[in-house]
């Protein structure tokens, strides 16, 4: 009987509270409406341009989920001049990529990239508001028979791969706070 009584407090006490996940952020919503994207730094020694915009998009589309900006406006969609009436900046910036490359014993190649990125996030004053490092690891094997032209694409859509991993999980610290 006492083991019932107790789960039924429990389930009572559990219902009349609620519990809320803040975003890891910390953003106010209510104060950053408006987030401007500005140019991904250090991205273009590794990536095309045509990538580097596919990356923006995707970031873009994963704020706009995500997060509770009402406009998000970007360096890459010729946007400049929303920067300065934006309510906060974002700051990307490539702090790591390596790549290791190892043979199993069939001699396959095993390619494996690391990326870590940091997002900032500042207001018009240029006051930091929130920053994080996010870091993705991810591997590949290239079959021993394949072409110079093959290794190197194969190498180059792992790398567009961890990036968006990382890109992914920045959108993610930008998560609408959720109640239960």
């Amino acid at each position: 009987m006492k083991r019932i009584y107790f789960l039924l407090l429990g389930i009572f006490f559990f219902s009349c509270t609620s519990l809320v996940y803040k975003n890891e952020s910390n953003i106010d919503y209510d104060v950053y409406r408006t987030a401007y994207i500005d140019i991904f730094q250090g991205v273009s020694d590794y990536l095309v341009d045509s990538d580097i915009l596919m990356l923006n998009s995707f970031f873009m589309d994963k704020l706009a989920v995500k997060s509770e900006f009402k406009s998000i406006y970007s360096y890459y969609n010729d946007q400049q001049s929303k920067k300065s009436d934006s309510d906060c900046i974002i700051n990307i910036y490539l702090l790591k990529m390596e790549r290791e490359e190892n043979f199993d014993s069939d001699n396959n190649r095993i390619v494996t990239i690391t990326i870590k990125l940091r997002v900032e996030v500042v207001d018009n004053n240029g006051s930091l508001i929130f920053f994080s490092d996010v870091k993705s690891t991810k591997e590949r094997t290239i079959d021993k028979y394949a072409s110079v032209d093959e290794i190197n694409s194969s190498i180059y859509l792992l790398s567009i791969d961890v990036f968006k991993d990382c890109i992914d999980k920045i959108s993610s610290l930008f998560l609408r706070d959720l109640e239960i």
